[in-house]
């Protein structure tokens, strides 16, 4: 009882602590509710020539590009007039002169707008361009809130997202008032909303790179550095090129409600507005266009360390949503480019004096591993102007190339890659003592290696001990390069990444914190991934009009694609355009259709797929089929993959088979699914048992398929251990499919199954006679074991292993040496028998 009473005596105190801040809390919000929110719609009047250069670069022309900005304003000025009655709508507009005030009045006429809907506000400034922004929105946040007060929030929206829609204005609006901001991203890195609160400073849109695939990132840096919490709402289209008009078509034609609300600009896509490059289009937008895409990527280029700083701190804010693979034209990345986000810029973010002060070290290395294809390369090279790290600091390093036949030169070609990055952290060290130029106190500049292939240059050293004279070589870079990564002196202006196909074959040493300590495997992509993908090398092809396919058929094409990689997935888009173009008439037009797209994807067969197993499986079918004249491969005993049996001795196949496909499903829960078929005697056993193992495995239907036969050419001549690798790397590959299915035909061979004959009676001996026995490679029954004891590192993924046995003495013996294992087998079909669990 007096416990009781203590507990709530303390949450009564805890109460009357809270009262105050929740008082003072209500008595905020009341005060922002009686203040007005502002709507501030940024325009640029839409001449010819200098609106949307980049759009009219594309082949739309400049009148028609003029026609279409001046579509999405006239539809954005009619949405927003409906805001709400309390909500005070501004249009800033620009060239800030009485000329285009009257003609911005007569452009809200023309949308319908009554008179007050909207004030006329023109720039301070006569410079609209991007690089400009930060001085145009300081200004009219500084304006509005003194021509309104009191505000509660001002909410800043542009004329190039009509489908930036009244939630999202109210989402600000109430983010507004509890203090926090609310910003809406753009498809293309930079942002198509921001509900900025009352208390926020003007200064939040100082030091924002505009135009660049980190706008929206620096922006959410930037509030978060005065301390403003951000709230990221829905993404929209920013229509600013070709690639983004046809994703807002895209969008139009696929939602009736917006289709209705941007009506201006669907009638002009209605009517034929296209932006792609005419076959005779004049080179004379080929200027605006390089001008204008050198201008979009400049920031990317010319960043520095410090520069980087404002993604640094997005991720230390957490506002990792906003990194996103597809502004750096990479698809199915995000989560892997955020985790990286994460990591290593975090701490990126802080003053480089405080890092030094704390005796904080950056994260300094990243390994990549995955199957080819799946985008690692891409990845680390995202990283690089994540960091904002320039061209000349980034370098592309293969293994094999830093190798020489000269003594010593091997390791010395290691260390020239570290020297820039050595001296400038030198020179900063001794200008900070006073001892060097002066002017080298700026923080040291980020460099970037990128080791392609690191598995050559990073070999296990105790596979190379005692070896040739290349192994001692090898074993002499990888030394060099863990005491550049992480010695006595260590860096921390240099980062360094790293990608390979087999993470096994890399020495422990280099994965341990301070080197390579972050590890991400890049596996195969998800339908999600895959449309991304598709999206990216198609959008060439419907920029210049020759995609005759929408978002949603690509959609659908990416859930046939299955375990298709990124680069098997452009292979196919390039099949499909030499089908398309060796199928059109000489001179006429063409475009690439749905049909054109799958038959490429069937020409391309992906390293994950099933046609080899699909193929091998025939075989297996061929020689289990019954010896009778005119009977078909696939005759009898559930050939045909369901389970029927066709012959008495495959008692029990069909329950066998639906559970093997409820396994395939998910239905049991993720993991390995063992099933053993056994059965030995006649041939027509054999046969039966063969079919059987087919029909289970194509009950699985899964889209990585492998068949494994002791009899292999891949096989046959190796040593024990040779042998036990291409076993468990088939293991690895399947578990990296979501659903996959492995046949072991004759695992007792697999294992290394031989007789011990036994010791026969002697006249005098006194010696118990033992029996013949069944003993088996201790190698290769270590690999069999693992290979269906192995679980699949994601949890969610399925391995179904089906595996047959052709000795029933074998068959024990296997049992007898893995009784300790639990699950061990999930099902086993004895030929002639019932299925026992």
């Amino acid at each position: 009882m007096l416990a009781v009473l203590r507990l709530c005596l303390a949450l009564i105190d805890r109460a009357l602590w809270a009262l105050p801040s929740t008082f003072a809390l209500a008595a905020r919000r009341a005060r922002l509710r009686a203040s007005t929110p502002v709507l501030v719609l940024v325009a640029k009047y839409p001449t010819p020539g200098a609106s949307k250069t980049r759009l009219a670069a594309s082949g739309l022309g400049d009148a028609r590009t003029a026609e279409v900005a001046r579509a999405m304003l006239l539809d954005v000025l009619a949405r927003h007039a409906r805001a709400g009655p309390r909500v005070q709508r501004v249009l800033l507009f620009s060239p800030p002169d009485g000329a285009h005030a009257d003609k911005f009045a007569r452009l809200l006429r023309e949308a319908g707008c009554a008179e007050g809907d909207w004030t006329l506000v023109p720039m301070r400034s006569t410079d609209a361009r991007s690089s400009n922004l930060t001085a145009v929105l300081m200004d009219a946040l500084t304006r509005v809130r003194a021509r309104f007060a009191p505000v509660s929030t001002t909410i800043f929206i542009g004329a190039d997202a009509p489908t930036v829609g009244e939630d999202a204005v109210r989402a600000a609006i109430v983010a507004g008032l509890d203090g926090r901001a609310h910003l809406c991203p753009a498809e293309d890195g930079g942002y198509t909303l921001l509900g900025v609160p009352a208390d926020a400073p003007a200064s939040i849109f100082a030091g924002v790179r505009w135009s660049a695939a980190t706008t929206a990132i620096s922006q959410a840096a930037r509030l978060a550095e005065a301390g403003v919490r951000v709230d990221i709402g829905a993404t929209f289209v920013d229509v600013d090129d070709a690639a983004s008009f046809e994703d807002l078509r895209e969008k139009l034609a696929a939602d009736d409600g917006q289709r209705a609300l941007c009506s201006r600009v669907w009638a002009l896509i209605e009517h034929g507005v296209a932006a792609h490059a005419e076959p005779n289009a004049g080179a004379a937008d080929a200027p605006a266009a390089a001008e204008a895409d050198a201008t979009a990527a400049e920031p990317l280029r010319t960043g520095a360390c410090s520069d980087a700083a404002v993604v640094a701190r997005a991720a230390q804010a957490g506002e990792l949503q906003l990194v996103r693979g597809e502004a750096f034209g990479i698809g199915g990345l995000d989560e892997a480019l955020q985790t990286i986000a994460r990591r290593v810029l975090a701490t990126r973010a802080l003053n480089p004096a405080l890092v030094e002060r704390l005796r904080l070290r950056h994260t300094r290395g990243l390994l990549l591993h995955g199957p080819p294809g799946t985008g690692k390369t891409l990845a680390a090279r995202a990283l690089g102007r994540l960091l904002g790290c320039a061209d000349e600091r980034v370098r592309l390093v293969a293994g094999p190339e830093l190798y020489n036949q000269y003594v010593g030169r091997s390791e010395s070609n290691v260390r020239e890659l570290f020297a820039d990055a050595e001296r400038e952290q030198r020179e900063y060290a001794e200008a900070a003592a006073g001892v060097g130029d002066a002017g080298a106190r700026a923080p040291p500049r980020l460099h970037m290696l990128i080791f392609d292939e690191i598995d050559a240059l990073t070999a296990r050293r105790a596979d190379t001990d005692g070896g040739s004279g290349a192994s001692v070589t090898g074993s002499l870079v990888l030394s060099q390069l863990l005491a550049k990564l992480d010695g006595l002196s260590p860096l921390n202006n240099i980062f360094v990444a790293g990608t390979t196909n087999r993470l096994d074959a890399i020495d422990e040493a280099l994965l341990r914190p301070g080197r390579l300590e972050l590890q991400l495997e890049i596996g195969l992509p998800a339908v999600g991934a895959r449309a991304q993908i598709l999206h990216i090398h198609t959008a060439p092809l419907r920029r210049e009009g020759r995609l005759a396919l929408d978002a949603a058929g690509l959609d659908a094409l990416a859930a046939l694609a299955v375990n298709y990689t990124g680069a098997e997935l452009e292979a196919a888009v390039r099949a499909a355009v030499s089908r398309t173009v060796v199928g059109a008439r000489r001179g006429a037009p063409w475009s690439v259709s749905a049909r054109e797209l799958e038959a490429g994807l069937r020409d391309v067969r992906p390293a994950f797929g099933d046609a080899d197993g699909r193929e091998a499986l025939a075989r297996m079918c061929a020689r289990g089929a019954p010896p009778r004249a005119g009977a078909a491969p696939n005759d009898g005993g559930g050939g045909d993959g369901d389970g029927r049996a066709g012959d008495a001795e495959i008692a029990g196949l069909p329950e066998l088979c639906a559970r093997v496909r409820s396994a395939a499903r998910g239905e049991l829960g993720g993991g390995t699914f063992a099933v053993l078929v056994c059965g030995a005697g006649t041939d027509a056993l054999a046969r039966a048992r063969t079919r059987a193992a087919v029909a289970a495995a194509r009950a699985a239907d899964a889209p990585l398929l492998r068949v494994l036969a002791s009899e292999e050419p891949r096989l046959l001549g190796k040593r024990p251990f040779e042998r036990a690798e291409v076993l468990a790397r088939t293991v690895r590959e399947a578990h990296r499919s979501p659903v996959s299915c492995v046949v072991l035909e004759h695992v007792d061979r697999l294992a290394g199954a031989h007789l011990v004959r036994g010791l026969p009676p002697c006249a005098g001996d006194s010696a118990t006679p033992t029996a013949a026995r069944v003993d088996f490679d201790r190698e290769l029954l270590g690999a069999v074991v693992g290979a269906l004891t192995a679980q699949p590192r994601e949890p969610t993924h399925v391995c179904v292993l089906v595996c047959t046995c052709a000795s029933d003495a074998a068959c024990d013996a296997l049992f007898s040496r893995t009784a300790g294992e639990d699950a061990f087998f999930h099902a086993v079909l004895a030929v002639g028998h019932k299925v026992s669990s």
